[in-house]
């Protein structure tokens, strides 16, 4: 992650961060096109990120980077991979987490195993902080932002997840035998 501290200023703005409202920053350097380069491994406003025209490009490099290096770790392992998502799962404690890190912000939002059918049914204020802009301005969550849930219950995708996670990590399914 790239080191933040105070006085640390936006690489698109150059404006000084304030530490205590959402920022954006990437671990390292990745593949980007040459002239984005300078933003790899540097933070950034939250809302200038969100406004920034190469963020879609920038964050789907940035994801695709944890995609090529996911088989590189004995830790986390990938249930999930499609055109918004990659989804990995670390079953070993301390962590013990699922990690959704999202294309279209290179957002990554981790969520205890024990917390992660729990996490899918909360309402929606869980993504406050992953909120993008639509073509219009206005503010609204992509589709599968979080894989929320729809009317209480658990979409697809998300029911396809659970179950993948379920199958790969079957002592998760009863606690007292792991």
């Amino acid at each position: 992650m790239a080191l933040v501290f105070e006085g640390s200023t936006c690489v698109i703005c150059g404006e000084k961060l304030d530490l205590n409202p959402p920022i954006f920053a990437t671990s390292g350097l990745f593949p980007v096109p040459g002239p984005l380069l300078k933003y790899c491994d540097t933070p950034m406003h939250w809302d200038c990120y969100v406004d920034w025209p190469h963020r879609k490009v920038f964050a789907a490099a940035y994801v695709l980077m944890w995609v090529s290096i996911e088989g590189q770790t004995p830790y986390w392992s990938k249930v999930w991979l499609d055109e918004q998502a990659f989804v990995t799962v670390n079953p070993h404690e301390p962590t013990a987490e699922v990690s959704v890190r999202l294309f279209a912000t290179g957002s990554d939002f981790r969520v205890k195993l024990s917390d992660w059918e729990a996490w899918l049914n909360r309402p929606d204020d869980r993504l406050g902080d992953c909120l993008v802009k639509d073509t219009v301005g206005e503010f609204q969550t992509h589709e599968v932002y979080g894989i929320a849930s729809q009317r209480g219950s658990l979409n697809l995708k998300a029911l396809t997840i659970t179950s993948r996670i379920r199958q790969q990590y079957p002592l998760l399914n009863n606690p007292r035998r792991a």
